[in-house]
């Protein structure tokens, strides 16, 4: 095997600077403050973390302020803050990684970090934890190396080398996922830092590079489908890793110019899904590890340049409203509809039926999400958080969060050994039904005990100003061992939607007792509706999350019935 072409990865310097998370906003500031003056952490999200003087976080415990710690992502608050201004930021945070390192040696291999015997041990060196560590590390050396006192310089060199080689370990690598992506970006970062500082030698400078942009483009090819959406289960993740990609490709026009071409292609696809999924008020829905936000207003805005990315995000503000109301994506097992452009009114109706990864996937395989007149009707509980022995957290990923059917009162695991499963078909093209724009199904046979099929299609009628839009979602179970089970349909409600029965067959969906949409079912099933509200229940059952960590009670519509099989219609007005 010939030894990688040298390269020297200055002249992109900015560009894997850009790789390293920054907040620059004025309570960014504070909190970089609050920590450097008081030695007060505060997690963005989740409020304060206890943590000693010292700052070795021994006293830190939970998954997530684990993964804050280890990760030092409270740095990405220093960078464009007290880093620049002040000196004392400079030593502090050079000590804070001497600190722990002198407490965490790297792992020579597989065994030693197999044996990791507790969450502070485990959580040190998980994968994507070391990566971002390894980004902000690199951030401080390659900003601010001449700051760094002579005698303060070889322990953090020496910590960028034992990283470099951990990350470039075929045994550590996290295979191709965002955390593997995320390992590549942070090599990449460490061998310019070792290449300023003469920390690592030219051949290692070029293996490393080399190394890190042929994992990325096979990260990059793979984790995309053919019709251009990210495989990792949510409209965020699908941002993110277009984002990462997008970043990446000068890195990668530098280091291996031919890989650039099939990247761009890739990265290019990939903006059609961003169009359809954003909201019609600009947000992103709370799909499977979705963090709710404006799009606009996100470091996101400028993820893609397209005028139509630009309509969608903005509401029609800026940008060219898009050609298609309908987006479909039958490979990576999604469907969109909306009735109008630009409009943050219009409808907007997602049905996703796709289960292509492990990483960050529910339980809401056959899922449909409903918007109209500027609120998410049919919503889903949301994201919780990663704390797995948490009720809320298991309660978040199960089908009980969703709204889709759980049989005999047990979901279905969150992951299985191998994604699969689940069955899209597109069959709008066929349909031969007038004024039906949409027309799609989707299998679930993740069960060895059950199948399960939802059709949805939309329908219009223009003849009514505004245009009547009718859903209709027709829900077959069937059981292999001829037995009679439990089943039970939920629709969650979005905040501020209210259910009220008015018969056996008919919900409404109400904000401030104005009815936003009517539901109606019909089976040859006895179905009994009942309307699950203020969380009370134990397990939890109507519970949302409108942010990571953050419960409140919510309401969701349950149709409940037995048989040997289950045949129900559903129609939304």
């Amino acid at each position: 095997m010939t030894d990688p072409a040298p390269v020297r990865l200055e002249p992109v310097t900015q560009a894997i600077l850009a790789l390293v998370p920054e907040h620059a906003a004025d309570v960014a500031r504070r909190r970089a403050e609050a920590l450097l003056d008081d030695g007060r952490l505060e997690h963005p999200h989740l409020g304060p973390i206890p943590a000693d003087p010292t700052l070795t976080w021994a006293t830190v415990t939970g998954r997530t302020n684990l993964r804050y710690v280890h990760g030092f992502l409270f740095l990405a608050d220093w960078h464009a803050t007290v880093l620049p201004d002040r000196n004392d930021a400079v030593t502090t945070c050079a000590q804070m990684f001497v600190t722990w390192a002198d407490g965490h040696p790297t792992p020579a291999g597989p065994e030693a970090l197999a044996g990791a015997d507790d969450a502070q041990s485990a959580m040190a060196f998980h994968d994507e934890t070391t990566a971002q560590r390894s980004l902000h590390l690199s951030r401080l050396i390659i900003e601010h190396w001449d700051r760094i006192g002579p005698g303060a310089r070889p322990q953090p060199q020496r910590m960028l080398r034992e990283h470099a080689q951990l990350l470039a370990a075929d045994w550590f690598h996290a295979g191709e996922n965002n955390h593997g992506m995320f390992q590549d970006f942070s090599l990449l970062a460490l061998s310019l830092a070792g290449e300023i500082t003469d920390s690592l030698a030219p051949a290692e400078v070029s293996g490393y590079a080399h190394l890190a942009i042929k994992r990325l483009a096979a990260y990059f090819t793979a984790s995309f489908t053919e019709d251009g959406v990210h495989k990792e289960n949510s409209p965020g993740y699908h941002l993110m890793a277009a984002r990462s990609l997008r970043d990446a490709l000068p890195i990668v026009q530098h280091v291996e110019p031919a890989q650039w071409a099939p990247l761009a292609e890739v990265y290019s696809r990939a903006e059609q899904y961003a169009v359809h999924s954003i909201l019609p008020n600009g947000r992103l829905p709370p799909l499977s590890d979705t963090k709710q936000f404006r799009v606009w207003s996100s470091n996101h805005s400028d993820t893609f340049t397209g005028n139509e990315f630009r309509s969608s995000m903005t509401g029609g503000r800026y940008g060219t409203s898009p050609s298609r109301r309908v987006g479909i994506f039958p490979e990576a097992g999604y469907a969109y509809y909306r009735s109008r452009w630009p409009d943050t009114n219009a409808i907007w109706i997602m049905f996703k039926a796709g289960y292509r990864a492990n990483y960050h996937h529910h339980c809401d395989d056959l899922s449909l999400l409903y918007y109209k007149g500027g609120d998410l009707v049919l919503s889903e509980a949301g994201p919780y958080g990663y704390e797995h022995s948490d009720p809320l957290t298991t309660y978040a990923f199960s089908q009980w969060a969703h709204n889709n059917i759980v049989v005999d009162g047990r979901s279905l695991p969150r992951v299985d050994p191998k994604p699969g499963g689940i069955a899209f078909r597109d069959r709008t093209i066929h349909t031969g039904r007038p004024r039906v724009v949409m027309d799609v199904q989707g299998y679930n046979s993740r069960s060895s005990q059950w199948l399960h099929s939802r059709s949805v299609t939309v329908a219009e009628d223009w003849s009514t100003d505004p245009q009547t839009v009718t859903t209709e979602v027709t829900d077959r179970v069937t059981f292999h061992d001829n037995r009679e089970h439990h089943l039970e349909v939920l629709w969650h409600a979005g905040p501020g939607i209210a259910i009220e029965l008015p018969s056996g067959t008919t919900a409404q969906f109400t904000k401030n007792g104005i009815p936003v949409i009517t539901m109606e079912w019909s089976s040859a099933s006895n179905i009994e509706p009942r309307v699950l509200s203020g969380g009370a229940e134990s397990p939890p059952r109507s519970i949302r999350f409108p942010k990571f960590g953050q419960a409140t009670p919510g309401s969701v519509l349950s149709l409940r019935t037995k048989g040997l099989t289950l045949d129900l219609t559903t129609t939304i007005k």
